[in-house]
């Protein structure tokens, strides 16, 4: 697991050198599908030459929800779960 700990300007040999040991990767983003920090960190790590299996789990394409709703588009940890362990091994 790699926590971003700053986002711009994004550090992708540091994302590059965390992932080189890695069998699967999967990016989870609490951001929309749509024009999200993972587009460019899935885009960076294919032009990047990265062959591991990569897959990303987003919050959903929606306006931002406020109040009681703020979660309601975010992944949720089955979500994940169920992200990781669809990777074929």
């Amino acid at each position: 697991m790699i926590d971003l700990r700053w986002l711009s300007p994004l550090n992708i040999d540091g994302v590059l050198k965390a992932v080189k040991d890695c069998k699967n990767i999967l990016i989870v983003d609490e951001s929309r599908q749509t024009g999200s920090l993972s587009e460019e960190i899935l885009t960076r790590l294919y032009e990047e030459g990265v062959t591991q299996p990569m897959k990303r789990l987003t919050a959903e394409d929606s306006f931002i929800p406020l109040g009681k709703a703020f979660d309601c588009t975010l992944p949720s940890v089955e979500q994940v779960v169920e992200k990781a362990c669809s990777f074929k091994n």
